[in-house]
Parts: structure tokens; sequence; C-alpha cells
């Protein structure tokens, strides 16, 4: 395609360029562009959200303050366009965008970084009877439902149950918080099937190990190679037929790509839109749109690397850059994902680094946790007013302090760090 340049709506020449969905890639590409460029940053919700560590809302350590940002004030200081709405279709051979609300517009280059949404794999009943978490509405919503659950099992002095489907990272810390929150209620019963044999692969193997033994040490029910057959209301059916009783039922399970209207024009699967080296959308030809650019969760990369933010975060600023580069006919950048390096909160029991090299263990790795978090959301603000950044960096270090770092002081004894410290090669 053809480089276009189209009047702005102020009267300008400047370059229209669109960047479809917010989060950690949408939010870093828009960055990128100085005010030599009209850029509009599209998303349905009004605010950014840290999902990284939407599972501490489960345990009161995080609010909703703390993990969201206006997307309208990030925007202020660049003098970008934001616009609340949800795009229907694509055109990548004119760039041409649809919305929900009818409306539609003409870009000269467009960045999608839409995500993943929750896959249910065909499992009947799981989308109607168990809560998804996947975005902060169902976090709020979890939460909700467990206050519900818990005033009524109390009533009738009966136990109440939360199953988490999915041993992945998520499942693990949802599980790891839901403990946090309720090891002192001998009432809550909780459990976590995951149909693999064991947590993790053969690389990660003693982290599953390890995350094992602190399950069956206190007092988590893990049921591992079980499939789900049905979940109805308050009861979940395996494949071999044995049915357990669920209160609550919250699916981790997975994740597939989000679909645009396209024609069929987009190289697309379940794990996403297929891209070149660059970035650019690959077309059904096999050829790439030059000003169509695919990051985060929603770029399907010839490197297939995880769905991490700090991923979706380096995809989001090199789709800019070189969206840039394509419309001023210069060299594009190859993409060379990061070196995969994860952090897995297993509640207050303990913390885990995942590396390719190897792995390790302790309840100090919680605070690099929490530093990973303060450092990228202060990054992320950057452009909020000052005023605001200052405030809300002062807020969530208030709450690390009160709601993380004091109440785990009480774990931090020699002997706890001693045991609970390990390296794993």
């Amino acid at each position: 395609m053809k480089k276009k340049v189209t009047t702005h709506e102020s009267g300008t020449d400047k370059a229209k360029i669109a960047i479809i969905g917010g989060g950690f890639a949408g939010v870093s590409a828009a960055r990128v562009f100085d005010n030599q460029y009209s850029v509009t940053l599209i998303d349905k919700d009004s605010h950014f959200e840290w999902s990284p560590n939407i599972h501490e809302l489960l345990s009161d350590v995080k609010t909703v303050d703390n993990l969201t940002l206006s997307y309208e004030s990030l925007l202020s200081c660049s003098q970008h366009r934001f616009w609340q709405d949800e795009v229907s279709e694509v055109n990548p051979q004119t760039n041409t965008i649809k919305y929900q609300s009818g409306l539609s517009e003409d870009y000269d280059a467009i960045i999608i970084c839409i995500g993943h949404k929750t896959e249910y794999y065909g499992v009947d009943g799981a989308k109607e009877h168990t809560i998804p978490f996947k975005r902060l509405d169902d976090v709020v919503a979890l939460k909700q439902r467990l206050e519900t659950i818990l005033s009524e099992n109390t009533a009738k002095a009966t136990d109440t149950t939360i199953s988490v489907v999915g041993g992945g990272f998520t499942g693990l810390e949802v599980l790891g918080e839901l403990h946090r929150k309720y090891q002192s209620r001998p009432d809550v019963n909780l459990r976590l099937i995951e149909q693999q044999p064991a947590l993790f692969n053969a690389r990660y193997r003693d982290v599953g190990n390890s995350i094992t033994e602190l399950c069956a040490t206190n007092g988590i029910d893990l049921y591992l190679n079980s499939t789900i057959e049905v979940v109805k209301e308050g009861e979940i059916r395996l494949n071999n037929n044995e049915v357990l009783k669920s209160d609550i039922t919250i699916w981790t399970a997975g994740t597939s790509s989000q679909r645009l209207a396209d024609s069929g024009m987009f190289i697309s699967s379940s794990t996403g839109i297929s891209t070149n080296e660059f970035l650019q959308a690959r077309c059904s030809s096999g050829q790439s749109f030059e000003q169509v650019f695919i990051a985060g969760d929603l770029a399907n990369t010839q490197s297939k690397q995880a769905k991490q933010a700090y991923h979706a975060l380096n995809m989001g600023e090199m789709a800019a850059r070189n969206c840039i580069s394509s419309l001023e006919n210069r060299s594009l950048e190859r993409y060379q994902p990061q070196v995969e390096l994860s952090l897995l909160s297993f509640g207050s029991l303990n913390t885990y680094a995942l590396t390719p090299y190897g792995c390790a263990s302790s309840p100090l790795l919680a605070a690099a946790k929490e530093s990973v978090f303060q450092l990228q959301m202060a990054n992320i603000g950057r452009g909020l007013p000052i005023n605001d950044q200052v405030s809300s960096i002062l807020q969530r270090n208030l709450a690390s302090i009160t709601k993380l770092a004091l109440p785990q002081l009480r774990f931090f004894t020699p002997k706890n760090l001693l045991d609970k410290s390990n390296l794993f090669f």
C-alpha cells in the first residue's frame, strides 16, 4: 500500500495514525509519536489497566485506583486524541476503521493491539457458570460474588469451596491471593484444576513441584491431569465422572485472539494475526500491509514469545517507530523479543523468578515484583500532568507499604527465608 497523507480535522497536513486498543502495547505506541502526527487512541474502556496485578485485588493488597490510569489524562500532555468506542471492522486495504457506534474514519496508518479474550474451549456450561479472570471488571464482579456466597454460607454454617480452573501463571497467582485472603478461615476450601499432569513444563518442573508442595502443606486441593466435562451451577464434573462441589468457579484456563471483521484479508488464527519481522500485518496473499502494524498479545510473530506485558510494551514502541519509518520511506527495524523473565507470586507463600537459564524462589522476590509494578506504572504515567503523576506515585507507594510490605515482615524470619529460598537449574 502506498503512503498517503490526508487532511486532519484541524486543517493541517499531519499524517493520521489510529491505535486500536490501549493496554500496554497501545499506550507505549502512542508515546512514540510527537505532535507532528495526528494520533487517535481507540479503546472501549476509559482507562488503562495494569492487568498483571489484578489478582491482588482479591486480597485487597491493591485497589482499582492503584491499577488504573485514565487514557484521556495519559494522552493530554502529548495532545493526542482519545476516542472511547469499540472497533467492529478494519479494512487494511483502505485503512478504514468502522466503529460499533456506526461511525467510520480513514487513517494513513493503523496499529492494532486489541489483545486476547477468555477462551472456554467448548466446555459445556463454562461460559455460563464460571467467572472469567481477564480484566479488572471480572475481578470486581468476582469479589462481589465471593462476598455474597460467603455471607450466605456463613449464615447457613456451610463451608465455601472456591475452584480455580487453569494452572498457568494467572491461575496460580489467583490461587495464591485467595489463600492470602482466606488462610485464617477454615470454612473456605481452595481447589485448583489443571488438565496437564504437572504444573509447568519440564523446563520449570522444579518450580511446579515447589508450588505443588506448598499446596499440600497449606490445605489447597490440587487436581492435576483432570479435564472438565461439564460445569453447572454449584458443581463441576470431571472426565472420570467425578462430581465436585464448587460454590464459585474461576476460569483462567486460557485465552484466544479477539477478532475484527476484515473479510479474511489478514492471516489470523486463535493465537493472533500473523506479522512479518517488522510487525506489519500479513495478508492472505502472503504479502504484508505496509501501513498496518500488529502489537501486543494479538501479534503472532515468528518468535512465538509468551504473552507478557514487557513484550507488549516493546512491540508497541517498535510498531510505532516502524510506522513512522514506513510513512517516511525509511528502513524498518526487525523485531527481536527480549529474554524471557517472569516473576510469579504465590500469595504470601513464596515468589518465583523464571528464566531460560534457571529459576529461583524467595519471599524477597515479592519486593522485586512490586518494584517492577511501581517503576512501570510510573513510566506509563509520564503522560499525566505533573501533579497527577506525583499523586499517583505517592498513592501506589503508600498502598504498597501498608498493604504488602508491612504485613509481609512477619514472614521474613531467617528460617523462613532459608527454607523458601532456592535455585533451580
